[in-house]
């Protein structure tokens, strides 16, 4: 066992003192030598560079897949609120009908009401006399502008 130790311990030394002379002295040494430290096989090199290459194609179909579901969502989400909006366009266009029609209806009311007033009027003054008649108008117009706030 000794000897076989002390036989590697030799061939050893010899390495160490002559491969580096070696190796500058002999191109096809210095060659192999280059070969098996720098460059990776050709085999290993294509499949990493192929793994790399599915890595970034899968990479890039996975994002195009995220952005069409995101530009899906924009859709929906833009005819959901184009549809919000011609509904309460429609809402706010019924309301201003409605409120115009309160409006006008009130309108025609009060006009009734004071041409009612004014045919009453009239009326009590024609049975009154036409001196009691302007001083009745007098104080009816008083009494609706002081408590009735009428113009």
């Amino acid at each position: 066992m000794m000897e076989a130790e002390s036989v590697k311990a030799v061939v050893r030394e010899c390495i160490l003192q002559e491969f580096p002379l070696m190796v500058e002295k002999e191109p096809a040494i210095r060659e192999s030598l280059i070969r098996i430290a720098w460059f990776a096989d050709r085999d290993k090199t294509e499949d990493r560079f192929e793994r790399l290459f599915q890595e970034l194609k899968d990479g890039r179909e996975e994002q195009n897949k995220k952005w069409e579901e995101q530009n899906k969502k924009w859709e929906e989400n833009t005819k959901r609120l184009d549809e919000q909006s011609r509904n309460w366009e429609k809402r706010w266009e019924e309301m201003n009908e409605k409120s115009d029609r309160k409006f006008e209806a009130l309108m025609t009311e009060i006009r009734d009401l004071r041409s009612d007033y004014t045919s009453s009027i009239g009326a009590l003054g024609a049975r009154w006399g036409i001196a009691a008649e302007s001083s009745f108008r007098d104080a009816l117009k008083d009494i609706l502008e002081r408590h009735l706030s009428v113009p």
